[in-house]
């Protein structure tokens, strides 16, 4: 297994091809995350992990679904194989380790979004919250709380997020209890991680800071990729203009 030189990234494009993630972009354009071929001239097999996601590709070889000093992946790492072929190889190395789960993708159909129903949503916060973009002092306050954490952790520090990610959360009595972010970015387009604190879902909160964060994206010309782990975030996805693709097959370490 041979680590992929940052000028070689290039390389890694058709071997990925069947896999659809903009995390898988944003390696391969060298803004997060570290590949791994069997051969840098003519590579069959290849890793990729970006943040708390491996990315599997090409012919199975059981060294690259190990993690440092061939160990097992640590706790909650997502692992996505881009084939069937692949799962055996994790179900016998992991056994109670990981979970078999379904993800779903999301189209990525371009811009066919509506601004005014996005516009819509961003302004329909209830009176006892207040949307927020994030700046600074948010930064500082999500990087220090653990369960909105996500939203910018892949990013080195502010300079990096201020100048590639973006966001919006949503605050009540001056704390944060929602949030849409960059999980991270590529030339084209964010990806996005939306998380609320579990005293306040299924309020509406989560609609309103992805639409804001939507709309900023857009205007910047960059795409708003939605990958959803769940039915409900497929619900969400729908709502703001997305349309469903398919389920697929994500093993998650323990």
């Amino acid at each position: 297994m041979i680590r992929v030189a940052d000028n070689q990234k290039e390389i890694l494009t058709p071997l990925f091809s069947r896999l659809q993630d903009s995390l898988i972009l944003s390696c391969i354009q060298n803004y997060f995350g570290t590949a791994w071929v069997d051969d840098t001239s003519a590579p069959s097999t290849g890793r990729i992990i970006s943040g708390d996601f491996v990315f599997l590709a090409g012919e199975p070889k059981e060294e690259f679904i190990y993690g440092e000093e061939g160990g097992l992946m640590r706790p909650e790492m997502m692992m996505i194989p881009d084939s069937a072929l692949w799962h055996p190889l994790i179900e016998k190395a992991y056994g109670v380790q990981c979970q078999k789960m379904e993800r779903y993708h999301i189209k990525k159909e371009g811009d066919i979004f509506d601004r005014n129903l996005l516009r819509q949503y961003a302004s329909s916060l209830g009176e006892d919250y207040v949307l927020k973009e994030i700046d600074h002092p948010l930064y500082d306050s999500i990087m220090a709380t653990e369960w909105c954490r996500d939203f910018c952790s892949q990013f080195t520090d502010w300079d990096h997020y201020h100048k590639k990610g973006m966001g919006f959360v949503a605050c009540k009595d001056g704390m944060i209890v929602s949030g849409a972010s960059s999980y991270t970015s590529y030339r084209e387009g964010i990806e996005i991680q939306i998380t609320t604190h579990e005293d306040y879902r299924r309020k509406g909160l989560a609609l309103v800071c992805a639409s804001a964060l939507m709309l900023k994206a857009l205007e910047n010309n960059l795409y708003p990729n939605w990958d959803a782990g769940n039915m409900a975030s497929v619900g969400v996805a729908t709502k703001l203009g997305y349309h469903f693709d398919k389920p697929y097959t994500a093993y998650l370490t323990k």
